[in-house]
Parts: C-alpha cells; sequence; structure tokens
C-alpha cells in the first residue's frame, strides 16, 4: 500500500491510474469487490458468499465506503499490472514481429530444402 500512496502522492502515474479506472470502469469495480470478498471469505467460493455479497448489485455503498482503502488497493494492483504487461507488450512487439519473419523464411527454405515448393521463375 505505501507503493500506491507513494505513487499517487508524488503524482507518479496518477494521471495514468485515473485513465485506467475510467477506460476499466466496466470491470474493475466488479474485480475489486469480487477479490476483497474472496479475501474476507477466506477464499471460498462466490457460491457460499453470504447472501448480502453474492450478487454485486446487493452490495451496499455504506459496505463499499468502509472497504474503499482496500478496494483502491485492489485496483491500483490491477492498474501495475496492466501498465507493467504493456511496457514488456511494446518492448516485445518489435523481436516478437522479427522472430515470424525469420521463422517464414526458414519454413520456406525447409519446403524447398525437400523439394514441397519450386522456386517461383519468370
Amino acid at each position: 500500500m505505501l507503493l500506491m500512496i507513494t505513487f499517487l502522492n508524488k503524482n507518479i502515474l496518477k494521471k495514468e491510474f485515473e485513465l485506467f479506472i475510467e477506460k476499466e470502469s466496466f470491470w474493475i469495480d466488479y474485480t475489486a469487490n469480487f477479490l476483497l470478498l474472496k479475501k474476507i471469505f477466506k477464499n471460498k467460493s462466490w457460491i457460499d458468499f453470504s447472501e448480502d455479497f453474492k450478487n454485486y448489485e446487493n452490495i451496499s455503498a455504506k459496505w463499499k465506503k468502509e472497504n474503499k482503502y482496500e478496494l483502491d488497493r485492489i485496483k491500483f494492483e490491477q492498474f501495475l499490472f496492466f501498465y507493467q504487461w504493456g511496457k514488456i507488450r511494446n518492448m516485445l512487439t518489435p523481436v516478437i514481429l522479427k522472430l515470424s519473419e525469420i521463422f517464414q523464411f526458414l519454413s520456406l527454405m525447409i519446403l524447398r530444402m525437400f523439394g514441397l515448393i519450386v522456386p517461383y521463375s519468370n
């Protein structure tokens, strides 16, 4: 949690975090609530949650407000995962494309070696 406070207080990634929450709003609240409830109910299946928590719409605003700190922490963890995964993906995309080109070239060479395809000539 200290990491989250440090990042947000110093405005490091604050804008990106806010954009992430806005962009991913269709799932992030559900996920944060589910993960916190899973922890509270000691990793039980959602079917075993008390009736007040089985359906997202039934979870009270009071409960969400009381657990805002934990819910925000979970959202921040999700954000960090997506942020880091995006950085890794962007870094590896050119490498993967180059490997794909090499694989295609080698595949053609092997097929030509065994006479399965004939080089095109005019």
